[in-house]
């Protein structure tokens, strides 16, 4: 009760100095690059267990968050923008969705209606196999198992910090390989076919995500390279063409892996650092390989959050940095 006390003061605040802070000006030029990884339909498909529920955002919050930024006359990018756009003269966002859920079709009305590109990132040996993705296996079999929020997210962190065939080694131990089967269409990626018809769209660009949504921080460069290849070959099968954009899973790099993505022909890739693209430096040379996004919650008021990436002053982004490091999320 004292941490939800805390957590909505200081939400009030932060509200009452972003006011005044974006009245004063404070609202600089520049690309706000945002991630998101599901979509629902509803509240009542929240209820479902099978995908982890800090992902979660219903058609509802979207159109919230959008609309906030789209009445503060905020253009909206295609990946073909990125190259072009000059972030010193204008506010721009750029919208991502990581790993490749099918459910991020339930979106396209929504983008369609407001004209909204999507750069959808995937992560391909998921779609391949139709498998569900590992941290959703985790949180599915550890809800059915009676553990707490607090254990299901202490396992997903461990994991997170071994190689991909070691995470599938011990989840397949540990709950067997049925668990890997989706359960409906929101835990299940999109296939190959379905890659196929998407990437048609206007609307939507496919990027690489790796194959085996590999943290690159826990491979040696040979092996983030081959991870990339693989995806790389899939995605050509799938859509015609090598992408021609990448984006870290988890949002983990180093200098080394940025030169991996220019060696892989990339033209731009993605982090998770909570920072807004001003000007040539970060289209250009090796910072175009870690271009900012922020990271979206469900369980926050879509208008503050909206309000928080077009300020830099929001003290409550503050002291999560402070709290909890350069960013302000790791996420899938």
């Amino acid at each position: 009760m004292l941490k939800k006390g805390l957590v909505h003061g200081l939400e009030l605040l932060d509200r009452a100095y972003l006011g005044s802070s974006l009245g004063l000006g404070l609202e600089p030029c520049g690309v706000r690059g945002v991630v998101f990884h599901t979509v629902l339909k509803n509240e009542s498909e929240r209820e479902n267990t099978s995908i982890l529920p800090h992902q979660a955002i219903t058609i509802s919050q979207y159109r919230s968050f959008f609309s906030r930024l789209l009445s503060k006359n905020y253009r909206f990018l295609a990946s073909s923008d990125l190259d072009s756009v000059n972030p010193n003269n204008g506010l721009f966002i750029y919208v991502s969705f990581d790993d490749g859920y099918f459910n991020n079709l339930k979106i396209l009305p929504l983008i369609e209606e407001f004209e909204i590109p999507i750069h959808i990132f995937v992560a391909t040996e998921y779609s391949a196999r139709n498998r569900k993705y590992w941290w959703d296996v985790v949180y599915a079999e550890g809800n059915a198992r009676g553990l707490t929020d607090q254990e299901i997210s202490g396992y997903i962190s461990s994991l997170k910090l071994l190689k991909p065939h070691e995470i599938e080694r011990k989840i397949s131990d540990q709950f067997g390989e049925a668990a890997w089967t989706p359960t409906g269409s929101l835990d299940r990626p999109l296939t190959i076919k379905e890659l196929s018809e998407i990437s048609k769209h206007p609307l939507i660009t496919i990027g690489n995500h790796t194959h085996r949504h590999a943290i690159s921080t826990n491979l040696s460069a040979k092996m983030f390279q081959q991870e990339i290849n693989d995806a790389q070959q899939v995605l050509l099968e799938a859509i015609g063409c090598y992408p021609e954009s990448f984006a870290f899973p988890n949002g983990d790099w180093s200098p080394e892996y940025l030169s991996v993505c220019e060696e892989s022909g990339f033209k731009f890739a993605f982090g998770c650092d909570e920072r807004i693209a001003f000007g040539p430096k970060e289209v250009g040379g090796l910072e175009k390989f870690r271009i900012g996004r922020y990271s979206i919650s469900p369980n926050r008021s879509m208008v503050w959050q909206a309000d928080m990436i077009r300020s830099t002053h929001s003290l409550d982004r503050l002291i999560r940095r402070w709290w909890f490091g350069s960013r302000e999320a790791r996420t899938a």
